[in-house]
């Protein structure tokens, strides 16, 4: 930009009467010179910056002769010879500063300037320390000869050295934002349109540097417009391309469209053909996709396509390729336009066959080249497609094959090379070289100081220590990269690193810790309009919820059950924490579905019929959700949700004491997820324990017509009179009934409502007590009544719990104290004789017993191996004593399924045991 600021007053002097020819030519030479290195035709303008120095050095313009030798370097530095641009103006500097000729400060101060944009623009810290030398010399010079445009120029210089200065980064931006305000004040003075929009143009940098992006953006716009007013197209579309970067790094793509398609506009009614155009085309490409249009991403980079191939440049031909690659990456409809809302993003499909198809076009173009870089760059390219069409094996051939081209100086296409085969290692669980590449990725843009590709090698690490279970480490890592992506104000960068926290946490049961960053991580994906992001992290929230309130429950109902009056009832949550919970599990299915994550939508809904177990919901609606996650699940082939789904489906039905459903779900869920983690086995295996528990349940037991082969009807005299139950609804109308007298309330209270908020409190909570123990005979209520059970519904769970096990309990000794069948039978004068039971009847009950068990309708092939229908060793035992319970008196062997596998064998066994 500079180089039109200094060739301005020679295209002035062009033509004005009484000026000395070799300042004419100079100036000629000098302004064509510049008009050139604009145009990127490096060769011709350095030619012509050189016979401008030349011509000016002959007439004796020391004017001319320095911004000649600045214009020179500028063309040098192009052509990446900044060793040799410093040297020439160093040479020219000494003999200003030697010669009794040049005498002109002004142009010893332009010299000097000149070294400073120099050396500004190599690598190290020292080098820009000495650009600050250099152009704190030229200012003071400046401002002894009272050249306000120089002094201008030097601010603008020292602010664009700031810009880059390495160091406290905040502080190199203010420092830089003050000197490019006051440059902008100078070339206000001096009417400088074109220095104006220099100046605005660092503003907008140093803005960005401070993390202010809405004011960066602003000051761009002042620079487009100045730009403008100098009818320099090719400078506002340049200026445009820096707008539409920011735009769309600032969650702006619409607005990011419409700028670089102005620059893309401007650069064809210029002629620009060359990288200019190209990086235009790529940031379109980038901002239709992120706007949620990729098919015109796909028209864009196809007529790009067409272009480059008419102009036959090959190499811009495959860099576009690569685009189109891209827009089909992102595009579920391919080249089709796709009716859903601009802002509405969705989950990510695999990579379709056409990217892959354009990427290997441009391959080609690149081997037939013999580009090595552009191969390496397509090779990058492929690998991570190869990756996210979980092509693993082909992602690792073509991350090595890039990272095979050694002469090749790309530090960020290496570092995604290397993140490309961490990412393929740690999908075949091969985790130390999925680590190794990991750290390649992150020590490599670390050691170029490339922040961007550090912070996300450091996520790619974190991932990787959280697959090998190395926690603490995954956490530290994670951090690492949240603190890089917070000091450059990188919102997004920031979410996903606390995000990666929050999973860390999660699966070491730190469950606060996980729910703060996981809260955190959604507020940064809601500023950066993230929805994918927000879904991630509103489906570890409700997990972490869910888990605390699993948690909260445990430890409560293990406090409760202490002593001698344990009643085993669960303990109430908070309603806080329960709505709470329940919100965040709403929330969460809602964004899976959005985005049209099936799996996170799968999670979510399980998540949501755990809440509803912990609410007390019905058990239709419990297992509704539950029916929901296992379709959803199986649809995005999901194996371990569908598994977790079924786990909670049996503990529903356990709880119900719907045994055969219970069973049926928890094998289901054995077989799904007996590759998972050894909490859910732990998990399955204490469902079955539970399931075992009930083999010898009083309702499964047989009945006397069942096990005597008929009933006499005499023993119906003998028979106890049996205690019912009580009924819930009942028990709930009398509590209520209860408290509603004791508060003076005459409508029914909430059987959710604390009782503490209507008038129960400490000081008549004894006389309410008193109260319900007289209502319910043969139960025992805490001191702690109120506290404890502190709602209607928890008192009638404890009551009901309470009034149904003394019931059982008397029903249990009234049976013990009836005397046997056959003694009660001869003591009433009936004599027993021997009971041989009719083999149709014995495997008539058999059949009944087998069916039950494996769930079949129909009778069984008395010659079936029973271990192929489902008696295995799993559950041989269970079936053992149901057929022990049904033929009471028969002792049955412990192997009895492997020496007896057949209805036929066991008819026969059963038989014979029966005659004895």
């Amino acid at each position: 930009m500079w180089a039109d600021e200094l060739t301005r007053p020679y295209e002035a002097c062009l033509g004005a009467p009484g000026t000395p020819g070799h300042s004419i030519e100079g100036s000629r030479l000098l302004v064509q010179a510049a008009e050139s290195l604009k145009a990127e035709q490096r060769s011709e303008g350095l030619r012509l910056a050189e016979q401008a120095l030349s011509t000016f050095r002959q007439c004796g313009d020391t004017r001319g002769l320095a911004d000649a030798g600045r214009l020179v370097a500028h063309a040098m530095i192009q052509q990446e010879r900044r060793k040799e641009a410093d040297r020439l103006l160093k040479d020219e500097l000494a003999v200003f500063q030697t010669s009794q000729v040049y005498t002109s400060r002004s142009a010893e101060a332009r010299l000097l300037l000149g070294l400073a944009e120099v050396s500004s623009d190599r690598r190290g810290q020292k080098k820009r320390e000495e650009a600050l030398r250099f152009v704190g010399q030229a200012r003071t010079m400046a401002i002894d000869e009272a050249d306000v445009g120089l002094q201008a120029s030097t601010l603008a210089t020292m602010a664009r050295i700031f810009v880059k200065y390495k160091g406290d980064r905040k502080a190199c931006g203010k420092e830089a934002y003050r000197l490019a305000s006051q440059a902008l004040q100078l070339y206000q003075q001096t009417k400088d349109v074109r220095g104006q929009a220099i100046a605005e143009h660092w503003c907008a940098f140093a803005c960005g540097h401070l993390g202010e992006l809405a004011e960066a953006i602003q000051h761009l716009g002042e620079a487009v417009s100045f730009w403008r007013q100098s009818q320099d197209a090719i400078m506002e579309a340049a200026e445009l391309i820096f707008m539409g970067e920011w735009l769309l790094h600032g969650g702006q793509p619409q607005q990011a469209v419409v700028a670089v398609e102005r620059a893309l506009a401007c650069f064809h009614a210029c002629g620009v053909e060359d990288q200019r155009e190209l990086r235009a085309v790529h940031l379109v490409v980038n901002a239709q996709i992120a706007r949620g249009e990729p098919w015109r991403a796909i028209w864009t980079a196809e007529d790009a396509v067409a272009r480059y191939r008419h102009r036959k440049e090959r190499r811009m031909e495959a860099q576009a390729l690569l685009c189109v690659a891209k827009g089909y990456s992102h595009s579920p409809s391919g080249r089709e336009q796709q009716e859903v809302p601009q802002d509405l993003q969705m989950k990510m499909k695999p990579p379709p066959e056409e990217a892959v198809a354009a990427m290997q076009q441009a391959l080609q173009i690149a081997r037939q080249l013999n580009d090595s870089v552009l191969e390496a760059q397509v090779m990058t390219a492929l690998s991570s497609t190869h990756v996210k069409r979980e092509e693993m094996e082909e992602a690792i051939f073509a991350a090595h094959d890039a990272l095979s081209h050694r002469e090749v100086k790309d530090t960020v296409g290496k570092g995604v090379a290397f993140q490309s085969l961490a990412s393929a290692h740690l999908h075949n669980k091969d985790y130390d070289t999925a680590e190794r590449a990991a750290r390649a990725a992150r020590d490599i843009c670390r050691k170029e100081d490339l922040w961007q590709g550090d912070a996300s090698g450091l996520l790619s690490m974190a991932e990787v220590l959280l697959a090998e279970d190395k926690l603490e480490e995954s956490v530290e890592t994670a951090k690492e990269a949240q603190g890089l992506y917070a000091e450059h104000k990188d919102r997004k960068g920031e979410a996903q690193s606390l995000l990666q926290v929050a999973k860390a946490r999660l699966a070491g049961m730190h469950y606060e810790k996980a729910l703060h960053a996981a809260e955190r991580a959604h507020e940064l994906f809601l500023r950066v309009n993230d929805q994918l992001g927000k879904c991630s992290a509103l489906g570890v929230m409700a997990e972490c919820r869910s888990q605390l309130l699993q948690r909260q429950q445990q430890q409560s109902t293990a406090k409760f059950s202490r002593g001698k009056r344990a009643t085993g009832v669960k303990a109430p949550l908070p309603w806080e924490e329960l709505s709470r919970a329940a919100k965040v599990s709403k929330e969460a299915t809602e964004a899976a579905k959005r985005v049209g994550d099936l799996q996170a939508e799968a999670s979510a809904r399980c998540i949501m019929a755990q809440i509803h177990i912990f609410n007390g919901r019905p058990q239709s609606e419990i297992l509704e959700a539950l029916e929901e996650a296992m379709a959803l699940a199986v649809e995005g082939g999901e194996p371990k949700i569908e598994g977790t789904a079924l786990l909670l489906k049996a503990e529903v039905h356990l709880q119900a004491e719907e045994l055969k459903d219970a069973l049926n779900a928890a094998r289901q869920a054995q077989l799904l997820l007996k590759d998972a983690d050894t909490a859910s086995k732990a998990k399955v295996e204490e469902i079955l324990d539970r399931l075992r528990v009930h083999e010898f349940r009083v309702d499964e037991a047989p009945s006397a017509r069942a096990t005597y082969g008929g009933f006499d009807p005499r023993l119906a005299a003998m028979m106890p009179a049996m205690v019912s139950g009580p009924d819930p609804a009942t028990v709930r109308a009398t509590i209520q009934e209860v408290t509603r007298k004791m508060v003076g309330k005459e409508d029914d209270v909430e059987a959710d409502m604390p009782l503490m908020d209507i008038g129960i409190n400490s000081m008549n909570a004894v006389l309410f007590r008193n109260k319900l123990t007289s209502e319910f005979a043969d139960i025992q209520l805490p001191t702690t009544l109120v506290f404890d059970y502190p709602t209607v519904k928890a008192l009638s769970s404890l009551v009901v719990e309470q009034t149904s096990a003394a019931a059982a309990a008397a029903n249990q000794a009234a049976m013990a104290a009836m005397p046997a069948f056959p003694t009660a039978l001869g003591a009433m004068g009936g004599a027993m004789a021997p009971v041989r039971a009719d083999p149709a009847i014995i495997t008539s009950k058999i059949q009944e017993v087998t069916k039950g068990m494996v769930g079949s309708s129909g009778d069984i092939d008395a010659d079936m191996p029973l271990m192929d229908i489902g008696i295995n060793s799993m559950n041989a035992v269970l079936f053992r004593n149901k057929l022990g319970s049904t033929f009471e008196g028969v002792e049955l062997p412990s192997t009895l399924v492997f020496d007896f596998p057949t209805i036929r064998a066991m008819t026969d066994l059963l038989s014979q045991l029966t005659e004895q």
